[in-house]
């Protein structure tokens, strides 16, 4: 059966899906820099890394409303026909194969053959309803009609992207973009990135943990699931995930979290570590950040602390304490595996 992964996000309550081979990263919302002579539909341009990038507006791009920010919006940066370019996307909510029995052609609205210019040719089913997936080809047609490589950082008016997109935004989210876009700013050697740590954010009790990405086969939410009988607490129950059946644990007792009654509308983080696979409910997924473990703090042997030996170490994360999960402890010596001879 032939599979397609997408990553699936939202904008302006709509859901949107497309192509993951093609993203490059997510970052949070930064500063823009507007400039005159771009088309209507590119707000501006970034400074990611000391390479100009476009920022496009997926509503005034496919003809929809225009977006207005909010401090919690991302910049998808992607990589189409050797061109890269950054959408403003309110949220991310899963990253999942989507097979083709699934994807149905979109309406063609009465265009004629040969002159559709269509940016959505396809949809899908999914129980979040209907995903219009994005033609990336065309979409983020290289031909801009101007020349991104003359853009001089710095040389247009950010006040313009405010003015047009952002336009209550407070002192003190300017104050956030504003650090977000120097942050961007700076360089990292190809050796540096190599070395880099990337993690998934995650949300449990109002603590933040992280995830090594190499331990995460894909992201989900909790729409339904099915409790199991007899067994412990932190058994959340079955899902039927696209025809697999996927336990959902809850790790807050291993970690000495407090409990929850409710896991329906809970995002889900699948793991597979060797030949196990499971999926750990969180309350949601923040961000996916990438970490120098030369920041990172070994949790001190003397400390003695209910759920600290699952614990690779801690970091710094926007003013926070990012604690770093074990994921192969947890799973091992957790107490989270039924022995079904019992």
């Amino acid at each position: 059966m032939e599979v397609t992964h997408y990553l699936l996000f939202t904008l302006n309550e709509r859901n949107y899906g497309i192509e993951a081979h093609i993203v490059r990263e997510i970052v949070w919302l930064p500063e823009i820099t507007g400039i005159e002579e771009a088309p209507d539909y590119i707000i501006g341009v970034i400074n990611l890394r000391e390479r100009v990038v476009p920022v496009m507006s997926l509503g005034r791009r496919i003809g929809a409303e225009a977006e207005n920010f909010k401090i919690t919006d991302r910049v998808l940066v992607v990589e189409s026909d050797n061109s890269i370019t950054g959408i403003v996307i309110n949220d991310i909510y899963d990253v999942c194969p989507i097979p083709a029995k699934d994807i149905e052609n979109a309406p063609d609205y009465g265009r004629q053959k040969g002159l559709d210019n269509a940016f959505i040719t396809n949809m899908a089913r999914s129980d979040e309803g209907i995903i219009m997936l994005l033609d990336h080809t065309r979409v983020f047609d290289a031909d801009f009609n101007i020349s991104f490589g003359d853009i001089k950082a710095g040389a247009s008016d950010v006040e313009k992207s405010f003015t047009d997109h952002f336009p209550d935004a407070t002192s003190d989210e300017r104050d956030i973009l504003s650090t977000r876009a120097r942050t961007l700013k700076l360089p990292v050697s190809s050796r540096e990135a190599a070395t880099l740590n990337a993690m998934a954010v995650v949300n449990i009790a109002d603590e933040y943990y992280g995830i090594e990405l190499k331990d995460i086969r894909e992201f989900s939410k909790v729409r339904s699931y099915t409790p199991v009988p007899c067994c412990p607490s932190h058994i959340v129950g079955n899902i039927n995930l696209r025809g697999d059946i996927l336990t959902l644990i809850d790790i807050r007792q291993t970690l000495n979290l407090s409990t929850t009654d409710s896991y329906t509308g809970a995002d889900i983080v699948v793991v597979a570590v060797d030949d196990f696979i499971t999926g750990i409910t969180v309350d949601n997924i923040h961000d996916v950040a990438f970490i120098d473990p030369r920041e990172i703090n070994l949790v001190p042997v003397a400390v003695q602390s209910d759920g600290i030996e699952f614990l690779k170490g801690t970091v710094r994360y926007e003013n926070k304490i990012l604690a770093i999960l074990d994921i192969k402890r947890i799973l091992r010596d957790g107490n989270l595996v039924v022995d079904e001879n019992v």
